[in-house]
């Protein structure tokens, strides 16, 4: 689980810094898989922007990073045979959230994981 926090932890930290490019190459991966998926109708950069997180930053004004709080607060959920992995609170929210008191919205993104090579890496 140490693995799975840090990887919250690491995404909420480019999340904050707004590092778009790093954000874009933890969700790679997932970004090819999606388009080969879709039969190259669309490109990396296409599925990423579809998360939203950049879209965000531009909506939400007063953006306000919440903070992860207590991993007890969230359980382990597992899809896909165990093969795919992510948290969620009681609400069903991801510990990666952002939020407008102006447009009072909250938004969370809710990336999968895998592991891979002993990696935990963003898979959808």
């Amino acid at each position: 689980m140490k693995k799975l926090y840090r990887a919250y932890s690491e995404l909420q930290e480019m999340i904050k810094k707004r590092d778009t490019e790093g954000l874009k190459a933890a969700w790679s991966l997932s970004s090819r898989e999606k388009t080969m998926a879709d039969g190259y109708g669309s490109t990396p950069d296409e599925i990423f922007n579809a998360i939203g997180i950049e879209s965000k930053y531009e909506r939400y004004k007063d953006i306000i990073f919440e903070p992860i709080g207590e991993w007890a607060d969230f359980k382990l959920v597992t899809y896909a045979g165990r093969r795919l992995v992510r948290l969620e609170n009681a609400r069903g929210h991801s510990p990666l959230r952002v939020s407008s008191d102006e447009l009072d919205a909250i938004t969370s993104f809710t990336p999968y994981f895998s592991i891979i090579d002993g990696r935990v890496v963003t898979s959808r």
